[in-house]
């Protein structure tokens, strides 16, 4: 069994009131598969992990999850275990490591590694971001990593793609049972590309994107940069007069793709998914969906890999949510109930976890119109009648700051003086903008979800 020290604290830490778990990944490349296990005397929810197969070695260690690093260097001593000489003299502490601050009381701990990280304090890190290689320096018997997630400064079990791992208890003293070893593969998948949604270009902030109908010519996309006053397309040729577009990044390379939903009463509605960075088709002619539904794309299982969904209106027994995963040939939720029969679905990534939240908008030209927010992920309601907009304007939602968390996008119509784009980050509870000009008065505005039907 693998050995390896406790590192009990490097770092000042005041504890906050932690905020819901974040999606945290298995700190290794898309679709590897490691052994975590744990051993007598280690300390409860202590994870050492190796590869399943090949060399230990030099192994990529990737940020399980996005924060700030707030320790990076060495903790005891190192010692003289290496590739070339790995029965060299053992050192102490936990060697080369890192820790990296998640947020809402969230952080996790990477221990053991070969070289000098490559990250220092202060990073910013997405998830995916190599961290370091796998080693063996201080305490540890043999190359792996040491692994570790913490609540408000105390030691959690360790949950990978919204699985509980198992490794809880460390059969010390007598009488306490040791947690099995079990092998999993990571999902830590897209590497460290933008996940931001509606971001054609990948630097990390939605555009402004829009869908222009024309029934003689072809239909067009224009979009223009959310960070810049750049235009990113224009005129740009893809799909019908009746289509509605429905981006995402469903490759998981970190751009959006155009995306289109053709509703199809007789034989069923499809998607048509156009690469955004290489320009070739990803899907064609996919069905999946009724004729009344209304696309609601997200990434619901925090993959890096846009979901197929649909939000499917029912006055009578209550409107639901279906969702698909192409990426994993998975069906992710069916006939999930949230939201009435005059919602409109605005989904998005609201409380910066990774996964995509149930939203609706519910105009009500009275008393206002609302936005109502679930995250399935932790089933949680994150807004109740949150009161933002006009009953005629279309959500549009996105991460326009690049803060990590979506904001609340209008675009409202305006024939007469140009429509416009206000958008507001309850994140932050600040104005983004107000009145930004774009678009023309029969344009979609084309961001996770168009929310058109």
């Amino acid at each position: 069994m693998m050995t390896s020290a406790t590192l009990v604290t490097v770092d000042a830490y005041e504890a906050e009131a932690a905020g819901p778990r974040p999606l945290f990944q298995l700190p290794f490349p898309c679709g590897e598969s490691w052994l975590l296990q744990t051993y007598r005397g280690h300390d409860d929810y202590d994870i050492d992990m190796t590869p399943t197969s090949g060399n230990s070695w030099g192994r990529p260690i990737l940020a399980a999850y996005q924060g700030t690093v707030v320790s990076s260097g060495i903790d005891g001593t190192l010692g003289g275990r290496t590739p070339a000489n790995p029965n060299g003299p053992m050192g102490t502490g936990g060697g080369y490591f890192v820790k990296i601050d998640h947020g809402n009381g969230w952080r996790s701990l990477y221990l053991h590694m070969l070289e000098a990280p490559m990250v220092r304090v202060g990073d910013t890190v997405s998830r995916g971001r190599q961290l370091g290689k796998v080693g063996s320096t201080g305490s540890s018997s043999g190359p792996h990593l040491h692994f570790e997630q913490q609540r408000d400064g105390a030691k959690v079990e360790s949950w990978f793609n919204g699985i509980p791992s198992g490794i809880t208890t460390d059969g010390y003293p007598d009488g306490e049972p040791l947690s099995p070893a079990v092998t999993r593969v990571s999902n830590n998948c897209g590497g460290p590309q933008s996940r931001t949604m509606g971001d054609y270009n990948g630097d990390g902030h939605s555009d402004l994107a829009l869908y222009r109908r024309d029934p003689v010519n072809g239909s067009t996309w224009w979009v223009r940069s959310g960070a810049a006053d750049a235009q990113i397309l224009a005129d740009h040729h893809y799909g019908g007069s009746t289509d509605i577009p429905a981006p995402g990044d469903y490759n998981g390379d970190g751009i959006t793709d155009l995306a289109l939903f053709r509703r199809d009463c007789t034989n069923g509605s499809t998607w048509w998914i156009k690469n955004g960075a290489a320009g070739n088709q990803i899907l064609a002619d996919f069905r999946y969906g009724g004729c009344n539904d209304i696309p609601a794309p997200g990434d619901y299982n925090g993959d890096g890999v846009t979901d197929l969904a649909l939000y499917r209106r029912d006055c009578t027994n209550g409107s639901a949510w279906n969702i698909y995963s192409p990426h994993t040939n998975t069906h992710l939720r069916s006939g999930l109930k949230y939201g009435g029969c005059n919602d409109i679905p605005a989904p998005g990534d609201y409380n910066a976890d990774g996964a995509t939240d149930l939203a609706l908008y519910r105009p009500d030209c009275t008393n206002g119109s609302a936005w109502n927010i679930y995250s399935p992920h932790t089933n949680t309601h994150l807004r109740s009648g949150l009161k933002y907009g006009g009953c005629n304007d279309i959500p549009a939602p996105g991460d326009y700051n690049a803060d990590g968390a979506t904001d609340l996008i209008l675009y409202r119509r305006d024939c007469t003086n140009g429509s416009n784009w206000n958008i507001y980050s309850p994140h932050t509870n600040t104005q983004l903008r107000s009145g930004l000009k774009y678009g023309g008065c029969n344009d979609i505005p084309a961001a996770s979800n168009p929310a058109t039907t």
